[in-house]
């Protein structure tokens, strides 16, 4: 491998590394739900075969007749203090199918569902490490906030969404967590005879001070 290549890869795999928590500055995420037990959750099987952590995952392996699952908290799930949420998701096809990642934060003094939520779309066969921050989940209506989380959920439906037939999904390993890597800025062109890409990592301070590393 030459010099460049090899430099290349290096940068690469920095950016995977920090990317999927590989290094924390801010302390060990806060574990949501490790699926050794799914009896809290509706529409999932338990898995013990297909794992990512631990001895256990959760199936859902029918998407048309069951369109969503569903995990509440009682009290409500505090997530306040991380800036990114995280979870390891197998789907058995690339399929296209689109799923949204919804954490419900209801007001009850106003009409309709508060809550903050994600597509997703399955584009991946394996394991896939999804990795969100907290700016990639707007709010819809008026959520009470972070620190009042009553439910999590994904569903096949609404939202525009069609549920396809060949969705086989497990869910393994649900945190929250803080990132040290915010922002990636690649640029690339020639230099002489050789062609150059830069990586701009928009890191974060422990204290949330952002800094750059080129």
């Amino acid at each position: 491998m030459s010099a460049h290549r090899k430099a290349v890869h290096a940068a690469l795999t920095l950016v995977v590394l920090l990317l999927t928590g590989g290094t924390e500055s801010k302390g060990a995420p806060l574990v949501i739900d490790d699926f050794e037990d799914v009896s809290d959750w509706s529409g999932l099987a338990l898995e013990t075969g297909l794992v990512r952590e631990g001895a256990g995952a959760g199936r859902w392996a029918d998407t048309v007749a069951r369109t969503s699952i569903r995990r509440s908290f009682e009290p409500p799930l505090d997530l306040s203090s991380q800036d990114h949420v995280g979870l390891w998701l197998h789907s058995a096809v690339a399929n296209g199918a689109e799923l949204q990642l919804v954490f419900s934060s209801e007001d009850d003094s106003v009409e309709g569902s508060d809550y903050y939520s994600k597509e997703l779309l399955v584009d991946w066969q394996g394991w896939r490490w999804i990795w969100l921050s907290k700016e990639d989940l707007p709010p819809s209506r008026s959520p009470l906030g972070w620190d009042q989380i009553g439910s999590i959920s994904l569903a096949s439906s609404g939202w525009g969404h069609e549920p396809l037939p060949d969705t086989d999904l497990v869910l393994d390993y649900l945190v929250a967590g803080n990132a040290v890597l915010r922002r990636v800025v690649r640029s690339q062109g020639w230099s002489g005879e050789d062609f150059v890409y830069t990586f701009d990592l928009v890191l974060v301070e422990p204290d949330g001070t952002p800094l750059v590393s080129t």
